[in-house]
């Protein structure tokens, strides 16, 4: 994920990460240095978001998992989807790496 973010046409002005109690922190070589390390008491995948959501100053939130990887243009397109729609919710479309189909296509 963070290296798709560091490719991307748009930058976030910071990435929280949320980390479950005695994980690493893991040295992250990114080109903008606005990385919140979140170290959470209670691991769990609701805890952790809800932890990255009360850190969060910022306008917007796009909530990420570690796994995922983001296509280059993909939060330059959410903030344009945005600013047209005036919406207060978008989301990305997801597809499968290896089949490059969405996921949301029935099997």
């Amino acid at each position: 994920m963070l290296k798709s973010l560091n490719k991307g046409t748009v930058f976030p002005g910071t990435i929280i990460i949320a980390l479950p109690p005695n994980a690493e922190k893991q040295k992250l070589f990114l080109k903008n240095k606005k990385v919140k390390i979140v170290q959470c008491p209670i691991k769990g995948q609701v805890y952790q978001r809800l932890m990255g959501f009360k850190t969060a100053k910022s306008n917007f939130v796009l909530q990420l998992d570690d796994d995922i990887s983001l296509k280059k243009d993909c939060l330059e397109l959410l903030f344009k989807k945005i600013k047209k729609s005036n919406a207060s919710a978008v989301g990305p479309s997801y597809f499968w790496t290896d089949t490059k189909k969405s996921i949301y296509e029935k099997k």
